[in-house]
């Protein structure tokens, strides 16, 4: 599969993906729980008390200089309009945080930037679709920006400009024509996420492994043939997803991210793997492993010795040998959720029952026609999805525990007596039709 297949499937079977903000933002804002004003006519009632303000696709040509009068404003989302400058009263917005002026093509960046550069709070800068090729130094006037989203653009390498914004914690470049990186991106000393999904990068740039602060590192979707060991000094990485990067050497790669003491999370979809290296069991504090999308028949007996994995994706591996794996999985004891769906599973693979463990398991997308006494054995379910299965009927010696919250069975032919009869037969579980 070549680099931006995988995206492209993913707009394909998810239309929503399209209107998606922010694709892997991973912002440590709390959620802003104030009120939402969505005309500023109406903002202006009560100007004092507006602090997020939300003319997102309103065909705006212009904003009015009135927004000046929403002294405490704090957010500003203006994201799919005309707008190509902004008011000059815009810079008496001295509480503002976090602009947002996505899908506005004419924009004249160089006076905006000049503008936004007069407000001390402004941390948050979202340009995503906005068709844009380069950027003005004048960016660099932003000094206390943390997050930049740059998705969805034409940069064909990174402005300089960017390497100068010091504080910069967030940048995220996903789906724009990167090829390389500038060698002055190790100025971002402080960067914790860098989002580089889908672009056209094949050799991971030395000056990556350099960013001492680093936490999150996307590199899904860019075609790598090269991943440098430098990878192993990112001692603070946390998150790092390889996937749709099939000419990797995989077993290299995880021996050195074995050095790497908090790696949490390791995504390595699509990458045309038939088997995880064992080197897999070093990478001793991981807890969740994505494997989707790949050409497995068994896992290796080592991965039982990581004793903090609680979330297992083994989603589109159609061939893989059921009795093997889950004598493997049942020694995982950590293991709390479990995710087989999309591996055309007529029935519930032999040994499920085996793994009492598994408090939330995913097997929707199957071809699973029976709900099987055998789920009353996993004592600690608590959320079973068998969305978009051929299910009719469930096995009348089916006795679940307590602990099962949600069982979803929508998009299963199930006749409305039978519906019915499951509600009566187990009334402590939110069944979703």
């Amino acid at each position: 599969m070549t680099p931006r297949t995988s995206l492209l499937l993913l707009i394909f079977l998810f239309p929503s993906f399209l209107h998606a903000k922010q694709v892997h933002k991973e912002s440590s804002e709390p959620v802003d729980r104030v009120k939402v004003y969505k005309s500023l006519e109406e903002a202006l009632k009560t100007p004092l008390s507006v602090e997020h303000l939300d003319l997102s696709n309103q065909q705006l040509n212009s904003l009015s200089e009135a927004i000046g009068e929403l002294k405490n404003l704090r957010i500003l989302i203006l994201y799919g309009n005309n707008l190509a400058t902004l008011p000059d009263r815009i810079i008496e917005l001295q509480n503002l945080s976090e602009i947002d002026l996505s899908k506005n093509l004419e924009l004249n960046l160089e006076s905006i930037f000049k503008q936004l550069a007069q407000l001390p709070n402004l941390k948050n800068l979202d340009l995503e679709h906005n068709d844009l090729k380069n950027i003005p130094n004048s960016l660099s006037q932003l000094a206390n920006l943390e997050v930049l989203n740059l998705l969805g653009n034409r940069f064909e390498k990174l402005p300089n400009a960017i390497t100068k914004l010091t504080l910069l914690k967030e940048l995220y470049l996903q789906s724009n024509a990167l090829e390389s990186l500038n060698r002055n991106i190790t100025e971002l000393k402080d960067l914790e996420v860098l989002d580089l999904t889908s672009n056209y990068i094949q050799t991971l740039p030395l000056e990556v492994t350099q960013l001492p602060s680093l936490k999150m590192l996307h590199l899904s979707d860019n075609g790598l043939f090269y991943v440098p060991v430098g990878i192993k000094n990112l001692n603070k990485l946390e998150k790092l997803y390889l996937g749709n990067n099939s000419n990797l050497d995989y077993q290299s790669i995880i021996q050195n991210l074995a050095q790497l003491p908090h790696l949490r999370v390791l995504s390595l979809t699509n990458n045309n793997l038939d088997v995880l290296p064992n080197e897999i069991a070093n990478i001793k504090n991981l807890e969740k492993l994505i494997l989707s999308q790949n050409n497995l028949k068994i896992l290796p007996q080592e991965i039982t010795q990581l004793e903090s994995l609680w979330y297992l994706e083994l989603d589109h591996n159609e061939n893989l040998d059921y009795k093997v794996l889950m004598l493997i999985l049942q020694d995982i004891l950590s293991l709390n959720e479990l995710s087989l769906s999309h591996n055309n599973l007529a029935d519930f693979p032999d040994g499920l029952e085996n793994l009492v463990q598994i408090k939330r398991l995913h097997l929707n997308a199957n071809d699973i026609t029976v709900l099987d006494a055998k789920f009353g054995n996993l004592a600690q379910l608590q959320q079973l999805d068998l969305y978009n299965n051929k299910i009719s009927f469930i096995s009348r010696e089916l006795e679940v525990t307590a602990t099962l919250l949600e069982l979803d069975l929508r998009f299963n032919p199930i006749p409305e007596t039978e519906k019915a009869r499951m509600k009566i037969q187990l009334p402590e579980t939110d069944i979703l039709f």
